[in-house]
């Protein structure tokens, strides 16, 4: 895990469009659980100043989208919204079109962090937007940029259909503890 771990920093500091065409699907399936791993220990390292915030009331984590969903819908179509669809539609949104910049040598680095940025950005929906919320939110979406970094390399690295399984593992295993005690 080391290793991948630092083969992701040796990524984030200069992204270019490589793929690894020569790595073996055992070897890219380890790259992506080591990939959550990583993805996770920053959820948790970035959950405390979150829960923090909301214990104070500065924000009001009750009105978190995953809430709302709970209400709206059976945790079997929650699953499916966060575990399925939204990693299918959000990569390709937000990683497909890293393809179409591949040539792009000496600005893809820059193309690479304003996808990440834009996709961890975009997650300020899932809470109450308020003035607070937004000058928050640089820390409150702080794991979706760097899920965000992470997805962008394994999509590079491996491929769009490791980065969607990616972001389906992140979200099923991030949403599961809520749908267990509905």
């Amino acid at each position: 895990m080391i290793s991948t771990y630092n083969s992701i920093l040796k990524y984030l500091k200069n992204p270019l469009y490589v793929p690894q065409v020569d790595l073996p699907t055992i070897e890219k399936l380890k790259t992506v659980g080591h990939a959550l791993v990583i993805c996770f220990v920053f959820v948790f390292i970035t959950a405390i100043p979150i829960y923090i915030i909301g214990a104070t009331n500065l924000i009001n984590l009750e009105e978190h989208a995953n809430s709302q969903l709970l209400e709206k819908y059976s945790p079997m179509m929650v699953f499916f919204l966060a575990a399925i669809a939204a990693p299918i539609i959000e990569e390709c949104i937000f990683r497909a079109p890293l393809y179409l910049f591949r040539k792009v040598k000496k600005n893809f680095k820059y193309i690479f962090y304003v996808f990440a940025l834009i996709f961890g950005f975009i997650h300020i929906s899932n809470y109450e937007i308020t003035a607070t919320s937004l000058i928050l939110s640089p820390l409150l979406v702080a794991p979706q940029i760097v899920a965000g970094l992470v997805l962008g390399y394994t999509r590079v690295r491996l491929g769009l259909q490791y980065s969607i399984l990616l972001h389906s593992l992140f979200n099923g295993l991030a949403i599961l503890p809520s749908l267990l005690f509905v």
